[in-house]
């Protein structure tokens, strides 16, 4: 569940308030799945910053998660930004198994937007948020979530939106446009967008976004990196698929690896978020 209300969201009606489970049963369940061999496991909420329970909050359970998981991977999602903090910084930049990649759905590069969304946080504090991460994670893998057309959002709102892809320069984004949801505040609130006009800002962020897509992969032709199989590849012809820590899509070509299989490969070309590799050896345990 979810306590924040957002305004164009329906999830805390369909779902409710946000409960957290027990630490306790949390780590019974990561070391049976550890046992079963999994290779990853992710810790999933619809704002895992805010997990407490029984005195632990979620930077503790993320050490906890990582050693009841090793040698396991551990990735979690998704991060509020208004909740995210030193705190968890610390506890991925410290922990090996724990990904280095981290989903943080910033929605808008605008303050006014930001408050009408009822977000809690503005575009300089998200900003300080990332200069954190990367000043204590070198080679973070960073995406976020941009809603455009929201409500009474100008153009130059809009712009600021555009420009904050451009300035972080995420490695990957998912973009949306405004859609009404009976039930929340922004569905009733005034100046909505035409959906023309929601479309074509839609359009116009995806393309920014594609190029630095692009460039964040191509930078990373030619580098070793350590995949996790997950099976075979959606395209076929004995193509195998498999995801770097930063969670980046690796295509391996006329190998047969048993999924669960950690190994290092040699990135050989990037197309977007597809990455293509050649397998230079497996690797025993670990990620």
């Amino acid at each position: 569940g979810c306590d924040n209300h957002c305004a164009y969201c329906i999830v805390p009606f369909v779902r409710g308030d946000e409960k957290s489970r027990s630490p306790d049963r949390v780590m019974e369940e990561i070391s049976l799945l550890r046992d079963e061999g999994y290779g990853e496991i992710t810790l999933l909420g619809q704002n895992v910053n805010s997990y407490s329970s029984e005195g632990v909050g979620f930077a503790r359970l993320l050490e906890l998660a990582a050693r009841a998981a090793d040698p396991a991977r551990v990735r979690f999602v998704t991060s509020h930004p208004r909740d995210f903090d030193e705190s968890v910084v610390s506890a991925m930049a410290s922990l090996s198994n724990v990904c280095n990649q981290l989903h943080l759905p910033v929605q808008s590069g605008d303050d006014g937007v930001l408050e009408r969304m009822g977000r809690g946080y503005t575009r300089s504090e998200y900003l300080r948020k990332i200069d954190m991460l990367r000043d204590s994670i070198p080679g973070v893998v960073l995406s976020t979530d941009i809603l455009v057309g929201f409500p009474g959002e100008s153009e130059s709102a809009f712009l600021n939106s555009a420009s904050l892809l451009e300035e972080i320069r995420f490695d990957y984004a998912f973009l949306f446009k405004y859609s009404p949801r009976r039930g929340t505040a922004a569905a009733t609130m005034p100046d909505q967008i035409e959906e023309r006009e929601r479309l074509r800002r839609l359009n116009i962020v995806q393309d920014l976004q594609r190029d630095i897509t692009v460039e964040k992969s191509r930078a990373i032709e030619g580098a070793l990196r350590r995949v996790l199989v997950t099976g075979s590849s959606p395209r076929g012809d004995g193509q195998q698929a498999g995801r770097t820590v930063g969670n980046r899509l690796v295509i391996l070509d006329g190998t047969e690896y048993p999924a669960g299989s950690f190994v290092d490969v040699r990135i050989s070309r990037a197309d977007g978020w597809t990455h293509f590799a050649a397998a230079v050896e497996p690797v025993r345990n670990g990620s």
